[in-house]
C-alpha cells in the first residue's frame, strides 16, 4: 500500500488517543505515518488561534489559558477523600531533673501524667543504662534514651505520646553533656524539633555551648520552617548568645531548685506562654515545669437523626401513597388499632423513602445558617484553593444568602407572638446585648465601711441632693402655668 494515498480522518487520530482504535493491522509504514500524524494532530488539539490588537494583550491571555485550563467541561470528576480540618494544636511538655528515675519516682511520674495529660515528657539525669532503660515503661508513651555508658549518672529520656507523630533524630552523651532530640509533626502547625540537655554542673562550658549550636545549625536545614524547642538542666550555663543567634526566648519565670534558676525552657514558638511550677517528684530538689500547650477545641456536637429528603423521593412516597390500601385501617374496631395500623404504614414508607440519618449538630453554629449557605461557602473556598475566576461570584452569593438569612430569622423571631418578657429576651439574643443594670448612685456603700449605717446616709444625701435642685428650680416656674408633667421630674413640683 501506497502510504502517500492513506487518509486518516480526525475521529481516528483521537480514537488512536483515547486507546479505542486498532493500528495492529496496519504496516510498518502506514504504522509510523499514523505515530507521526497522531502526534502534530494531538499537539495542535489544543492550540487557539493567535489574536492582534487588545486581544493579544499579556492579560487576556493569561485570562484565556486560565479560562482553558479550568473550564469545567475539561476538568475529570475523581473521588477525594476529605478530611475534616483539625483544630490548632500545640502539645503540652512536662519536664523535670528525676535524679535517678527508680520505681517510686516512676510511678509518681505516672500519676502526673495521668492528671495533666501531657503529650512530651523530657527527663534529665535519669541514670540508667541499657538494662534499667528496659524497666521505663509508661502507657501510652513512646521512650527516646540518651544515657551514659562509662559510669552511672547523667543521661535524658523524653517521652513522646503515642499518638504523636515523632522520631528521635539524635542522642549524645558524653561527661560534658547528654542530650537527645525528637521531631515532632503537627497538622496544624510547623514541624517541632525539641531537644532536651543536661550540662552537668563542673563540665566545660564552651564545650557545651559548642555542641548545641552545632546541633541545631544541622537539624534545622534538614527540617525548614521547624520551630525549637530546647529544655533542660542548663546549670548556670550562658545561654543569651545562643538565644540571640536562634532567636529563642526563655519561659521560666521562677526558681526551680531552692534559690537558683537552673532548669530553662527555651523556644521560638510564640503561642507558649510562661509555665506552670509544678512540686518535685518524691524527695527531689527540682521542681517540675508544665508548659501548657495551645489547643483550640470545637465546641462539644449533639447527634440529630433526620430524613433524606429530596423532590424525587417526595414523588416517590407521594406515589405509594395514592397505591396503598387503606383497609386494615377501616376494618380495626379499636381506635387504638387504629392509630396503631395507620403509624405503621406511615413509618415503612418513610423509612423506605426517605431513610434516616444521622447529622451532628454543633452549638456554636448560628441559628440562621443553613445548610445551603455551607454547600455555598464549601464551593467559594473550593473555587479560591483553585483559583478559578468563579470565586467573587460566589463569594457574592455567599454574602446575599447569609444577609437574606438573617433578615428572615430576625423576622421570623420579633413577629412570633409571645409575650414581653421573651420578646425582650430574642432581641437580647439577637442583639448580643448582655449589659448589666447600673447601680444607682445612693446604692453604693464605700468599701471601708460596708454597713446600713453608710447606706442610710447615701440614701438621705442623694434625696436632699435632689430636693435642693427641686426648690431652685421650682422657683423659676411661672405660677398660675400648667406646666405638663413630661416636662418636669418628680422632683421640682412645688407642693
Amino acid at each position: 500500500m501506497n502510504h502517500s494515498s492513506t487518509l486518516y480522518s480526525r475521529e481516528d487520530i483521537l480514537l488512536y488517543k483515547n486507546g479505542s482504535f486498532d493500528i495492529k493491522g496496519l504496516n510498518i509504514v502506514d504504522r509510523e505515518l499514523f505515530y507521526k500524524l497522531s502526534r502534530d494532530i494531538i499537539k495542535g488539539l489544543g492550540k487557539r488561534k493567535t489574536q492582534r490588537g487588545k486581544k493579544a494583550g499579556k492579560r487576556t491571555k493569561n485570562r484565556r489559558n486560565q479560562d482553558i485550563i479550568r473550564k469545567p467541561t475539561n476538568l475529570l470528576a475523581a473521588p477525594i477523600e476529605r478530611k475534616c480540618q483539625q483544630s490548632k494544636f500545640l502539645p503540652t511538655i512536662l519536664y523535670t531533673n528525676c535524679r535517678s528515675l527508680n520505681v517510686w519516682k516512676l510511678a509518681e511520674l505516672n500519676s502526673y501524667a495521668e492528671i495533666h495529660k501531657p503529650n512530651v515528657i523530657c527527663l534529665t539525669e535519669t541514670w540508667l543504662d541499657a538494662q534499667k532503660q528496659q524497666l521505663i515503661n509508661i502507657e501510652g508513651y513512646d521512650n527516646h534514651f540518651s544515657n551514659r555508658k562509662s559510669r552511672i549518672g547523667g543521661g535524658v529520656c523524653i517521652l513522646t505520646s503515642s499518638d504523636l507523630n515523632a522520631s528521635c533524630l539524635s542522642t549524645y552523651t558524653t561527661r560534658t553533656i547528654s542530650a537527645a532530640w525528637v521531631l515532632v509533626k503537627i497538622a496544624s502547625h510547623k514541624p517541632l524539633i525539641i531537644g532536651c540537655v543536661y550540662h552537668p554542673p563542673n563540665a566545660d562550658q564552651t564545650t557545651s555551648i559548642e555542641y548545641i549550636e552545632e546541633t541545631i545549625s544541622k537539624l534545622t536545614p534538614k527540617h525548614q520552617n521547624a520551630n525549637l524547642i530546647v529544655t533542660g538542666d542548663f546549670n548556670k550555663l550562658p545561654v543569651e548568645n545562643l538565644c540571640q543567634q536562634f532567636g529563642l526566648r526563655d519561659l521560666v519565670d521562677f526558681t526551680t531548685r531552692e534559690n537558683s534558676k537552673l532548669d530553662l525552657v527555651l523556644t521560638d514558638v510564640a503561642e507558649y506562654n510562661s509555665p506552670t511550677k509544678l512540686a518535685p517528684i518524691a524527695n527531689n530538689d527540682h521542681c517540675c515545669i508544665l508548659l501548657k500547650g495551645v489547643q483550640y477545641h470545637r465546641s462539644n456536637y449533639t447527634k440529630v437523626k433526620k430524613r433524606i429528603v429530596t423532590p424525587e423521593r417526595k414523588k416517590d412516597l407521594l406515589t405509594d401513597l395514592a397505591s396503598i390500601s387503606w383497609d386494615a385501617v377501616l376494618n380495626a374496631t379499636n381506635v387504638n388499632d387504629k392509630v396503631l395500623i395507620f403509624h405503621q404504614i406511615i413509618t415503612t414508607l418513610l423509612n423506605k423513602h426517605c431513610p434516616e440519618k444521622t447529622v451532628k449538630v454543633r452549638s456554636d453554629r448560628p441559628p440562621w445558617m443553613t445548610n445551603s449557605i455551607l454547600k455555598l461557602i464549601r464551593a467559594c473556598d473550593e473555587a479560591h484553593s483553585r483559583g478559578c475566576l468563579s470565586y467573587k461570584l460566589l463569594r457574592s452569593l455567599v454574602q446575599r444568602a447569609i444577609r437574606s438569612s438573617k433578615r428572615r430569622f430576625i423576622d421570623e423571631k420579633l413577629n412570633s407572638e409571645q409575650d414581653t418578657k421573651s420578646w425582650w429576651e430574642t432581641v437580647k439574643q439577637i442583639t448580643n446585648n448582655q449589659t448589666k443594670p447600673k447601680v444607682p448612685e445612693y446604692a453604693v456603700i464605700n468599701v471601708e465601711r460596708q454597713d446600713n449605717k453608710q447606706l442610710c446616709e447615701n440614701l438621705n444625701n442623694y434625696y436632699q441632693s435632689v430636693g435642693g435642685e427641686a426648690v431652685q428650680q421650682s422657683g423659676k416656674v411661672e405660677r398660675g402655668r400648667r406646666v405638663p408633667l413630661d416636662q418636669l421630674a418628680w422632683g421640682k413640683l412645688s407642693i
